[in-house]
Order: structure tokens, then sequence, then C-alpha cells
């Protein structure tokens, strides 16, 4: 195990490592406390389940496309298959939006979604870390 920098050069190149444990990453970490009321939806039961009800209803749907999918390609009707893909498609792409709603009232936030990283299923680095411009750094982060 590493105990100085000089240790933990042999794992982690100079350039990566922090400055503050002796390398030329000039990345701070930067905690962000969250909001007394960020979690708020957690504790509506009416939200919850109406959000929880769309998702398994959309998922009911998927299976039932994809039931019909499968069944049109073992029958070789090329009509029905298409349509069936298209239908299957149609509501695969309900599904993600529906599930990032029900996550609103289900799973607590964080710093990754009070930094602006983590939105709507998307995920951004570029809002916790930004490239510093330093030419020697070579490519490295920098805190905001």
């Amino acid at each position: 195990f590493a105990q100085k920098p000089e240790g933990l050069l042999k794992f982690i190149d100079k350039k990566e490592l922090l400055e503050s444990r002796g390398g030329k990453d000039k990345y701070v970490y930067d905690y962000v406390k969250p909001a007394a009321d960020e979690n708020k939806l957690m504790f509506d039961a009416e939200g919850r389940a109406a959000a929880a009800s769309t998702l398994e209803n959309l998922q009911k749907q998927f299976i039932e496309a994809t039931t019909e999918w499968t069944r049109a390609k073992e029958e070789g009707d090329h009509d029905k298959l298409a349509k069936a893909a298209a239908r299957r498609m149609e509501v695969s792409d309900l599904v993600k939006p529906a599930a990032m709603e029900k996550d609103k009232f289900t799973r607590a936030r964080h710093f990754y979604t009070r930094t602006g990283v983590l939105q709507d299923g998307i995920v951004d680095w570029t809002k916790v870390q930004v490239y510093d411009g330093d030419s020697d750094s070579e490519g490295t982060v920098g805190s905001k």
C-alpha cells in the first residue's frame, strides 16, 4: 500500500494524480451539500404510486409487443413483423422516461444530481470537471 506520493506514482501517472497528493492534476473536489427539500418527492405516496403504475403498464405493453414481434418472426409474416417491431420500439421509447419519472419518487438525490452531472438519465461530466487549458497538464481536469 502506498504511504507517500512517490508510492502512488508507481500506480498512477503523475499527470493523473491530484496536486494535493504530489501529482499535476489540478482538480479539486468540492462537496455540494443537499438542500433541505431535495428528497421531498420520496414522501409523495400518490405520485410514487402513479409513476409506478405507469411504468408497470408500459412494461406489460412491452412484453406483449415483444411477444407479438417474436410470434410474427416465427410465422414469417413480414407485414405483421414490421408493425410489431414498430410497436415494440414505440413502447420501448416510453419505458425509460417512465422509469426516470418513477426514480424521482423512489431514489434519493445525490452529489451528481446536485451538480447537474446526472440529469434525466444523461451523464455530463463537464458539469463537475473542466479542462483547465494548462498545456503542462496534458489534458487533465480542474475544478470549475
